[in-house]
This record gives C-alpha cells, sequence and structure tokens, in this order.
C-alpha cells in the first residue's frame, strides 16, 4: 500500500474498516458489505468510489453484482475468486480438483453436486469460458491450473 494512501485510509475510519472487511472477504458483494459495514448505502458508495479513486480497492463488475477486492489482489485471483464464490461452481471445481481418474464426464458431475443437469450445465459453460475448466469429448471436464486454483483456495480460505 502507498504511504500516502495508507495515511489517508488511517486518517479515515471508515476507509479502514471498509479495507479490513474487504482483506477478511475477497469477493465480497456490494450488499453484504453494506450489511457488515453498518453504513448507510449512499455513505457507503461514496466510500466505495474513493477507495477505488485512490486505488485501494478493485471493484470486478459482472453479471449485475459487483464484487470487491484489495488491490493487492491479482487479476488472475479476482477471476478464480469469482468463480469459487459461487457455491456451484465452487462445488464443481472442487470435484474435479479431487477426482483421481483426471476427468469427469457430465453426468458423474450432475451426479456428485446433486443439481439439476441444466444447473450443471450452465455452471460448467461459465467455468469453461473463464477458461477454469476445459472440455475434451474423449475424456471429459478438467481443471485447468491446478496449483493457481489450489493456491486461491488454501490463501483465500474459500
Amino acid at each position: 500500500m502507498k504511504v500516502a494512501a495508507r495515511k489517508v485510509v488511517n486518517a479515515h475510519r471508515d476507509y479502514a474498516t471498509l479495507v479490513k472487511i474487504v482483506r477478511q472477504n475477497p469477493g465480497i458483494h456490494y450488499r453484504e458489505l453494506l450489511r457488515a459495514s453498518g453504513l448507510s448505502n449512499g455513505t457507503l458508495q461514496h466510500q466505495l468510489a474513493s477507495l477505488e479513486r485512490l486505488g485501494l480497492l478493485r471493484a470486478h463488475r459482472s453479471g449485475g453484482f459487483t464484487r470487491y477486492y484489495n488491490s493487492d489482489v491479482s487479476k488472475t485471483d479476482v477471476e478464480l475468486l469469482y468463480c469459487l464464490k459461487q457455491r456451484t461452481c465452487r462445488e464443481i471445481i472442487r470435484f474435479l480438483l479431487d477426482d483421481t481418474s483426471g476427468a469427469l464426464t457430465f453426468q458423474e458431475i450432475v451426479h456428485r453436486i446433486g443439481k439439476a443437469p441444466s444447473t450443471v450445465s450452465v455452471q460448467l459453460g461459465r467455468l469453461i469460458d473463464r477458461k477454469v475448466v476445459s472440455f475434451d469429448e474423449k475424456r471429459g471436464y478438467t481443471v485447468n491450473n491446478k496449483g493457481a486454483i489450489k493456491r486461491v483456495i488454501s490463501k483465500y480460505r474459500v
């Protein structure tokens, strides 16, 4: 964190509180942050915009939701956290990571997760679009970059 920015954060209690909440909960949704901070909607919007301008927080907007991260979280980690914060995606990723055969079929994933095939299909599509999961017609679904995913799970306790 830059020295000037650190002084601003230390001088403003709300800034410090927000940075702490986001650090403890990387990928926190705006509404969760609103509840956790106890700030009013307008105050929170203003404080978050200021923290973004100062380069202390990063907002990731996707699918009508905004998630917040500290600025020291890499873009790669933001993408992985985005997926891991969604329960069904996280379950799919964990099953694929734990699988010793190297790949799972669509039906195996549906069976293990216990969700509707349409739900699993949508989530697998999102994971493939974000290049977290790959599909091979002969082998099935596999996780890409297992090391990075395991590191993010461990580092951010997801």
